[in-house]
């Protein structure tokens, strides 16, 4: 599956499951160790959530508008080329100061826009 692909029916009972922790307020590492996954994977159910529309980047993240408008800039302003977009060169132009989950976060958000 595709990283923002509509999932599938399986896939989308694991979704609910973090959209209902997400609801509680936990955080991606409490809903991780909550569920026995890898906070990779929440942070990718919480993109699909973002991208489907069924939650706001706010809902996911606890971050705050000097931090998110240089995600933003550098994931608009990065150009893949032929190869397509790839994340370790914004998180590189960031200085590693943002996770990967994190900038997924906030890419699902720019593409729902």
């Amino acid at each position: 599956m595709c990283e923002f692909d509509a999932p599938d029916d399986d896939s989308s009972d694991t979704l609910d499951g973090t959209l209902t922790l997400l609801r509680l307020h936990m955080t991606p590492a409490q809903i991780a160790a909550q569920r026995g996954l890898t906070e990779n994977t929440i942070y990718n159910h919480m993109a699909e959530l973002i991208q489907s529309g069924q939650i706001s980047l706010r809902e996911a993240l606890d971050i705050n508008d000097a931090d998110l408008a240089r995600m933003q800039d550098e994931i608009l302003a990065y150009d893949g080329g032929d190869e397509g977009f790839r994340f370790k060169p914004v998180y590189e132009a960031l200085d590693g100061a943002f996770d990967y989950g994190t900038l997924k976060c906030v890419r699902a958000a720019i593409l729902t826009g």
